[in-house]
């Protein structure tokens, strides 16, 4: 790590840095140790989040894909992503093609990943059309043997360059980053300030209780899911009454803000759709059978952001 942190050279400004993959935090609060960094991070599990909010400036408890972050507002991202496979795509480049934008250009990655997945075309496509100056180096000898790993440095290009494709990515075999090996480029971290957008877009039942409690109105679940419209896709044509229906069923819709008409004027509720299922058991006494028929019975939970109360509808 410390001769990575000598590649990736702050001069000294203020910058924001990400791992959205965090763990406990110790990748990136070593990382940034000693700069001006304000640190941000994002991990899934809840008790690796407690931790690492004791060494990051700013913590998510949730999944990189549930989050809204500032575009082009990160100076360095360090990310070390699950690695597998996920329906005949690799996670690793899942997680890149998330991240990437939250970059500002000119930023910095840092790519924790194992030395093969630069053999995966998609992978290179990313990294040679969005990057510049990439480099690859292995880990350290007793530390690359278990997963082969090596550290994916480059900087995000002010914009992509699409014919260059798989031009400038490293190629097997890779240097060693050993004691001895003095790591140089052109990988200075650019200014950066704090993020005006860091959310979840997911809000959980723990989330509202506790705000519920301490009385807070609804700017507090509008300012968690912001970030949820910025990522809809809008439809090509108006929707009719049947596709909303469809789309609040099936969850697309799920912690949606919308003001509904009330006794003392419109007010403003959080709707999140459900579905259940239920076994109906009645007697065939024609055939001396036992019927058990499945059914599922779907319905809307409107949560009254001004009283707290809940409403159940079903269908």
């Amino acid at each position: 790590m410390e001769a990575l942190r000598t590649a990736v050279h702050n001069p000294g400004t203020t910058f924001a840095a990400l791992d959205p993959c965090a763990g406990e935090g110790a990748a990136l609060a070593g990382l940034t140790g000693g700069t001006r960094a304000i640190t941000y991070g994002i991990e899934l599990d809840q008790v690796r989040a407690r931790r690492a909010g004791e060494k990051l400036q700013h913590v998510l408890h949730t999944s990189l894909f549930d989050t809204f972050i500032e575009p082009g507002s990160i100076s360095l991202l360090l990310l070390n992503p699950p690695y597998d496979d996920a329906g005949g795509r690799r996670l690793e480049e899942r997680f890149l093609r998330r991240a990437w934008p939250a970059l500002k250009p000119e930023g910095v990655l840092v790519f924790i990943v194992p030395e093969i997945l630069l053999r995966d075309y998609q992978v290179r496509v990313v990294l040679g059309c969005r990057f510049h100056s990439i480099k690859a180096y292995r880990f350290p000898e007793g530390e690359y043997e278990r997963f082969r790993q090596i550290f994916v440095i480059g900087k995000l290009r002010a914009d992509p360059d699409w014919h260059r494709r798989e031009h400038d990515i490293p190629t097997e075999p890779f240097e060693s980053l050993g004691k001895h090996l003095r790591v140089s480029g052109p990988w200075s971290i650019p200014y950066g300030k704090a993020l005006s957008t860091f959310t979840c877009t997911e809000v959980s039942e723990d989330d509202v209780r506790a705000e519920l409690e301490t009385g807070t109105s609804a700017r507090w679940l509008a300012d968690k899911l912001r970030g949820t419209f910025a990522q809809m896709e809008r439809p090509l044509m108006p929707l009719k009454k049947g596709h909303i229906v469809q789309l609040l069923l099936g969850g697309f819709l799920d912690n949606t803000v919308i003001e509904l008409p009330g006794e003392k004027g419109p007010r403003r509720v959080a709707v999140k759709g459900f579905s259940q299922k239920h076994t109906h058991t009645f007697e065939d006494e024609e055939k001396g059978k036992t019927i058990i028929r499945e059914y599922m019975q779907c319905g809307v939970n409107i949560l009254d952001l001004a009283t707290g109360q809940i409403e159940e509808m079903r269908f």
